[in-house]
């Protein structure tokens, strides 16, 4: 009677042992329900050790226990030596990005701009305990890249309400970014809600870009696909106001004097002479424009403006029927762009990061007579599979005609020259110059197109490289993607009888080696 006892004493310590141990994984709590649990596991183990202490110590000395102790060591010394790689990893800040989109790297904007910060910015994260570990760790890796010019504090809500009612924060979740009288609140804890903060309050005055109305333009509070309410999102992010401008409405057409730079995206109709004149008084003064074009659209005096300052477009539209366009997502009239020009500023983080773009519906964009003391640049280059279509209907051919031109085809343009080019000033400083940029689709702008590959970034940094912020130009921080297996109820089960057909097979391997042991004896 006493062995049975004692028997059910080994069954129950391991039942306990079991229980203690899920319990505190679960809890990951020291109190009663961890010790209680623990004692009785001990005692039971106790009793059934005092009446089989003998077998005990005969299964101890059995080579079977050698080995399995064996086993344990090795496993235990694997066990130790990831501790250590760890805990070395760890005390030494050292980490690897292994995610599929990179994303715990930092982008190569946040980069340059943390590392560029002249003075010191200062993020107050009214954050709780619960939900700030993932936004530690990204504000931990922006202030690694310039512990002198930024810094971070998290800041309890309830423990510092003078703070709190300082910065007008009401809810956790927020966070304000402070540079001495300037400060700027957010609520997301993602790398550009961070960036764009901290661009709002480092930059100077924002720079004034107006996007050119009153010919079926592009409109930028439209937020349907052919809309351009998505760019201007973009362009407000990375520090710039965006305006309107309708040259037609004014009682004198003159470009407003704080514009920085003016967007034509994809007029339908043409400007009329005075607005011509306006924007060559624009360029005049040191002004910058960038323009869309697209294909098969009548705008003869638009046109003409553009070859006078150096830009030639052509009358056709880009096909490429490589099926590399297909892999990518494009198709034979939207290429995938891959070559861009290395040295120039608007395009060169392009290059250095293998970047692509699309452009839907192009017209081939390349470099005409430029003016005096001008310099010109193709920005983007088709592949060599491409021509330029100049025939006419719908149906799109396979293979170019007698008179179409062959790829490699120029699709983008960019233009700087001296003001006097343009009417200005001709004694102007050698630093004042006008400069354009000149695409052959206005799809690239629109809110398809502006999503796709790196199309914002190649526009935002054409615009930054118009409005002489150079060192701002790098690749904004991709947007996290979640990549989820969609299994329909078919697979589902498969998956689960899978895994059940996997346990009892397992099951039945234990009891069949347990019966041919015991035949065996």
């Amino acid at each position: 009677m006493r062995r049975d006892y004692a028997k059910a004493a080994g069954w129950a310590a391991l039942a306990l042992a079991l229980f203690t141990g899920v319990t505190y994984a679960v809890r990951n709590l020291a109190d009663l329900w961890l010790w209680l649990p623990l004692a009785l596991t001990l005692a039971s183990a106790g009793l059934w050790l005092a009446e089989y202490r003998s077998q005990a110590v005969e299964v101890l000395r059995s080579r079977r226990t050698r080995q399995g102790a064996n086993a344990v060591i090795f496993s235990l010394a694997v066990v130790a030596i990831a501790v250590l790689v760890q805990a070395l990893a760890v005390s030494n800040d050292l980490s690897a990005d292994l995610t599929k989109e990179k994303s715990y790297t930092l982008s190569d904007e946040t980069v340059k701009t943390i590392k560029g910060l002249g003075s010191k910015i200062q993020v107050f994260a009214f954050y709780g305990n619960d939900n700030k570990a993932a936004y530690e760790d990204l504000l931990k890796r922006v202030k690694k890249l310039n512990p002198a010019s930024f810094d971070y504090e998290f800041v309890n809500l309830n423990r510092k309400p003078l703070l709190a009612q300082e910065y007008g924060v009401r809810a956790l979740g927020t966070s304000v970014a402070v540079n001495g009288d300037k400060k700027e609140s957010f609520n997301g804890s993602k790398e550009e809600d961070l960036l764009n903060a901290v661009l709002k309050v480092s930059a100077g005055d924002k720079k004034q870009v107006y996007f050119l109305a009153g010919h079926q333009e592009r409109a930028l509070d439209d937020s349907q696909a052919g809309g351009a309410s998505a760019l201007k999102s973009g362009l407000e992010a990375a520090n710039f106001v965006v305006r309107p401008l309708n040259l037609g409405t004014l009682a004198q057409a003159e470009v407003p004097e704080d514009a920085t730079a003016v967007v034509v995206a994809g007029p339908r109709t043409d400007l009329l002479a005075p607005e011509l004149d306006a924007l060559t008084r624009f360029l005049g003064r040191g002004g910058r424009v960038l323009a869309a074009v697209d294909p098969r659209t009548r705008v003869p005096g638009f046109k003409a403006w553009l070859g006078k300052a150096g830009v030639s477009l052509g009358e056709d539209i880009v096909i490429d029927v490589n099926p590399f366009n297909q892999i990518f997502g494009g198709s034979p009239l939207a290429p995938v762009i891959q070559s861009f020009d290395p040295n120039h500023p608007a395009t060169k983080d392009l290059v250095q990061n293998q970047g692509q773009a699309i452009f839907p519906q192009t017209r081939t964009v390349g470099l005409g007579k430029l003016p005096d003391g001008a310099t010109g640049t193709v920005l983007a280059h088709s592949l060599g599979t491409a021509f330029g279509w100049t025939g006419t209907g719908n149906a799109a051919p396979g293979k170019p005609g007698p008179g179409d031109k062959k790829g490699p085809l120029d699709l983008m343009a960019a233009i700087d020259a001296p003001v006097k080019a343009f009417g200005g000033d001709a004694a102007a400083p050698a630093d004042k110059r006008a400069r354009l940029v000149v695409a052959g689709t206005s799809v690239l702008l629109s809110n398809s197109g502006v999503a796709a590959f790196n199309n914002q970034d190649l526009l935002v940094n054409s615009l930054r490289w118009l409005a002489d912020e150079e060192k701002r130009i790098a690749l904004a921080p991709k947007k996290a993607e979640n990549s989820p297996l969609m299994l329909d109820r078919g697979r589902l089960q498969l998956v689960w009888w899978s895994f059940i057909l996997m346990a009892l097979a397992a099951l039945g391997m234990g009891l069949l080696v347990t019966v041919s042991r015991r035949a065996a004896a």
